[in-house]
């Protein structure tokens, strides 16, 4: 299934990913700029605090950015709602279920029923945001790879570091002052997310090229 729309798929991912390394890199780039000619420890133990909450941010934004590019291409394949997987279906209307939060009468479970049978008669479309409830920890993670079905085995391997990530930029977020990064931290955590970067996409990308979104 090599088709045009598959290469561009492929494109938009890789540049995705491109800016957000060469910006990685460039954080450690200026590191070594500020401790070899600056040379004075508070600033670059600042610089150090710096980075992690811009690390966390190219994951999280890197994750979001790679939904939405899936969505678009899937929205562009006009889909049948009939002949796709349940957790696909499940997520494209997910607005639709969360109507149903609370009590509520039976006369309005009807219209709940009839709105969505009618949806069933449409294209799918899928929009809105990728919630990773601003805290992309391994466990929400998991919660966005079941939407297209991957396993999250794939990203087991980096579960404690990622997570801890998350609890560091966090804290530093939150103006905690006894955190102490070292230019060590700030490769490993480059390493970790610039692995998972890679990791979903060829996930996602495995995803789109065996059809798995179809029933």
């Amino acid at each position: 299934m090599m088709d045009s729309d598959f290469e561009v798929l492929s494109y938009e991912f890789e540049a995705e990913r491109e800016w957000r390394t060469k910006e990685l890199k460039n954080i450690k780039l200026l590191f070594l700029f500020i401790s070899e000619r600056i040379k004075k420890e508070n600033y670059c133990d600042v610089y150090l605090k710096m980075n992690i909450p811009m690390i966390y941010a190219h994951w999280e934004g890197f994750v979001v950015a790679a939904y939405k590019i899936t969505f678009e291409y899937l929205n562009r394949k006009s889909l049948n709602p009939k002949q796709i997987s349940s957790k696909l279906l499940t997520y494209a209307n997910k607005d639709s279920y969360d109507s149903l939060k609370g009590k509520h009468s039976f006369s309005q479970k009807c219209d709940f029923t009839n709105k969505f049978l009618k949806n069933l008669e449409k294209e799918i479309k899928i929009t809105g945001k990728v919630d990773t409830k601003s805290n992309l920890k391994f466990k929400v993670l998991v919660e966005l790879l079941e939407i297209f079905d991957i396993d999250f085995k794939v990203f087991e391997p980096y579960k404690d570091r990622i997570n801890k990530l998350v609890d560091v930029r966090n804290a530093i977020a939150h103006g905690e002052n006894s955190i102490k990064i070292t230019y060590g931290d700030v490769e490993e955590y480059v390493g970790i997310i610039t692995d998972m970067m890679d990791k979903l996409i060829i996930e996602l990308l495995k995803y789109i090229n065996q059809e798995k979104y179809m029933k």
